[in-house]
């Protein structure tokens, strides 16, 4: 009996510890996600600025030259941030799950999923895939510019953000 005990006990442990490294996976891809999201949000908004549509206090006192510098500092870690999700998606062979790019107009990020996709390959894409690919470009390019100032617009707290921060420490 206390053989069946430890035994069960065991059991369990095994699979609570599969189902946490499961909740962890899943919470660090949201994280990923987010993240990445934040840093597209954050690169709409200094491209407003560089083509001089956000300026003054909106657009963070920023020249339309700073703002295409932090911008260019600001690709690399999108990049980056996109290697980590797409591996993380290609770690459990879901990529064409594209739940999370459901509210990409709203959020400007439309654009953003679809390069992501885009960066393993069209070719590698299967055909759900090549679907949402194409979904996402379209929905990308029909947006205006105004829906992409007003997505800038909303990233109110851009200008006392650690990320902007952090950009003019690292660009200077």
């Amino acid at each position: 009996m206390k053989k069946l005990l430890q035994l069960l006990l065991g059991f369990s442990f095994l699979i609570f510890g599969a189902l946490s490294s499961t909740a962890l996976a899943e919470s660090s891809k949201s994280s990923i996600l987010k993240s990445l999201e934040d840093l597209d949000s954050a690169a709409n908004f200094l491209m407003q600025v560089a083509d001089e549509k956000l300026v003054g206090d909106p657009g963070c006192k920023l020249t339309s030259a700073e703002a295409f510098k932090l911008l260019n500092s600001l690709h690399a870690k999108i990049d980056a941030k996109k290697s980590l999700f797409l591996a993380a998606r290609k770690k459990e062979k879901a990529i064409s799950d594209t739940s999370w790019a459901k509210n990409c107009e709203a959020q400007c990020n439309c654009g953003l999923y679809a390069s992501t996709l885009e960066m393993l390959g069209f070719e590698q894409l299967g055909e759900a895939d090549q679907k949402a690919y194409r979904q996402l470009s379209n929905l990308a390019m029909n947006q205006t510019s105004e829906s992409l100032l007003a997505c800038a617009k909303s990233r109110k707290n851009f200008c006392s953000s650690a990320l902007l921060k952090q950009l003019k420490k690292e660009t200077k």
